[in-house]
């Protein structure tokens, strides 16, 4: 729990500065994320069956998302050694994990653990980026798999949506991200296609040292 209110406060802290043009509401509560709009994909890589491991190919192209790692695209299987329960997606290079997401979604959520060969719990860096920015956030601590997965949902502003998304492992040598339940929908609010005109220049949100701010007043709160 204390990981999921860091992880709140990282992103939400990093948001209020960002400029006006993009927004960006997080989500750490699956069925929270699922009444913002229309979910149209939820995909578990279930449809792997038969061994522990699995190469899809690189890239791999799956319910609306492209997973282009630049290591092999692995999937484990709950039949492995590592106390995993369903099918997890990660890329024999440990990290990063890369992906691109089309056609137009705006609302983009998963489940996200940390495989390590030490187990242990380690920090990793989201770059997520919209047809109107892009979102640097960093130091997120996620749990690693064999304790289970946590659920991280984004919804996008109006006429923005997600393209492409970077999560790179900050911890030593020998841990990744995974993803398993990769999620895509639409706001209720916002129809697909944006409407035509021109679009905002990209920019990118610094939401490191804000981030670090809010999880060290939540560590003293916590100490009180």
């Amino acid at each position: 729990m204390k990981n999921i209110i860091s992880m709140c406060l990282v992103i939400c802290c990093g948001l209020y500065a960002a400029t006006s043009h993009a927004t960006l509401a997080t989500y750490n509560d699956r069925s929270v994320f699922n009444l913002q709009g229309s979910i149209v994909y939820n995909y578990g890589f279930e449809d792997f069956t038969g061994s522990p491991y699995f190469f899809p190919g690189t890239p791999y192209t799956s319910h609306g998302v492209t997973y282009t790692s630049p290591g092999k695209n692995l999937i484990f299987g709950p039949n492995t050694t590592f106390g995993i329960t369903s099918n997890i997606l990660l890329t024999n290079n440990w990290t990063p994990l890369t992906a691109t997401i089309s056609p137009a979604f705006n609302m983009f959520g998963f489940d996200i653990g940390l495989f390590s060969n030490i187990e242990n719990d380690g920090p990793v860096d989201f770059l997520l980026t919209t047809n109107l920015g892009t979102y640097d956030i960093n130091g997120l601590d996620i749990e690693e798999t064999f304790e289970g997965l946590d659920f991280l949902g984004f919804v996008a502003g109006y006429n923005e949506y997600f393209t492409n998304i970077r999560i790179d492992s900050t911890n030593v040598s020998g841990s990744g991200p995974v993803l398993d339940n990769v999620t895509l929908g639409n706001r209720s609010d916002q129809g697909f296609p944006p409407s035509s005109g021109p679009v905002p220049e990209p920019s990118t949100f610094l939401l490191l040292s804000a981030g670090l701010i809010g999880v060290g007043f939540l560590r003293k709160r916590m100490r009180k």
